[in-house]
């Protein structure tokens, strides 16, 4: 009995402790309605809190304001978009803005940048935290490229592509 109850826990175990959250990976390019709406439904629903991180592209707030009307437009009622550099990601009102989210999505750009100014920092922990929980963590092109282990960043002469671990969690991690 003892040997089953053993054998039973050596399973369930590393079940129990995998992230609960998803992920969405949008190659870049267009963003089908489709996809969006499932991001939506897989972050809550309509009324779920949505963070917009528009930190990788050369113009966020222009990104920010694209995507904040696109998931309005699809219904949400709880979208916020943040902007800030890397002296203020870890700020009391980055970090109070990301209380209640269920869904994260990162804007397309350059992920190195996206890297910089959002990496190693208690922002992004507490992403990652959304995420563990169960929530919806997504993201279209440098957003997207974020979320691999090896960050793949185009400057593999000048950056080593496996210097970049942004989102990846591994078992033992997350």
């Amino acid at each position: 009995m003892k040997k089953i109850l053993l054998l039973t826990l050596l399973f369930i175990i590393p079940v129990l402790s995998q992230p609960k959250g998803k992920l969405l990976i949008i190659g870049g390019g267009s963003r089908p309605a489709y996809m969006m709406n499932k991001f939506i439904e897989l972050a809550g629903g309509f009324g779920a809190k949505i963070v917009i991180v528009p930190n990788a592209s050369e113009l966020p707030k222009d990104e920010a304001w694209d995507h904040s009307s696109e998931f309005v437009k699809l219904g949400c009622t709880n979208v916020k978009a943040l902007y800030f550099n890397r002296e203020q990601v870890d700020s009391p009102e980055n970090l109070s803005a990301l209380e209640g989210a269920t869904g994260i999505f990162f804007s397309g750009g350059d992920q190195s940048k996206l890297f910089k100014e959002v990496g190693k920092s208690k922002f992004f922990d507490k992403i990652k935290d959304i995420y563990e929980k169960g929530g919806m963590i997504g993201g279209t092109s440098a957003g997207a490229a974020v979320m691999s282990k090896v960050m793949i960043t185009g400057n593999e002469l000048l950056i080593h592509d496996s210097d970049y671990i942004f989102f990846y969690c591994s078992r033992q991690q997350c």
